[in-house]
């Protein structure tokens, strides 16, 4: 038994001795420059973070848009970062603002490993760079009356759709 146990450490300390086969790191371990960064990522904002829901290894940013300068038009958006990298510093903490630099992903927003975004104290470089690029943003008002008009467009489709299924119920009774 004694010669069974040695055996297993020895085999176990000569395949720790080994190298991997392949390693892998992130391809960023330098930042690209903002002239760069900015041609690259398809939006640039500055935005505060409301909210922080965790998501398995992913977070879900609830964001307020303080300015855009390009690729986003809505006053409120949500990104998804990697829980342990995410910005720059870390992942975004709650109630602070950052620059954002964000990747689509097709059905929303993602702040993809990499991506030079941090807080906006530390971007006064970034910033001056995007003077004079800034984007209009649609208000909340604006988002919010989009809202009352679909829910008023659609209520009125229910209305008709109901009216003419009677309409049709009834010829059909009297024949």
């Amino acid at each position: 038994m004694k010669k069974l146990s040695m055996l297993l450490i020895l085999l176990g300390m000569l395949a720790a001795s080994y190298p991997p086969d392949r390693a892998e790191a992130l391809s960023c371990a330098e930042l690209m420059p903002i002239e760069k960064a900015y041609g690259y990522y398809d939006a640039v904002i500055v935005g505060h973070v409301d909210k922080v829901v965790k998501r398995g290894d992913r977070h879900e940013l609830h964001l307020t848009v303080k300015s855009s300068y390009k690729g986003i038009r809505s006053s409120r958006i949500v990104a998804d970062e990697d829980r342990n990298w995410g910005a720059l510093d870390g992942p975004a903490l709650s109630g602070a603002e950052y620059l954002f630099f964000l990747k689509s992903t097709g059905d929303g927003w993602e702040n993809p490993l990499c991506a030079p975004s941090k807080l906006t104290s530390a971007s006064a470089a970034e910033l001056a760079y995007m003077k004079g690029r800034e984007i209009p943003l649609e208000s909340a008002a604006d988002d919010a009356e989009g809202r009352e008009n679909t829910a008023l467009k659609i209520a009125a489709a229910a209305v008709f759709v109901t009216l003419g299924l009677i309409v049709i119920l009834r010829s059909m009774r009297r024949r």
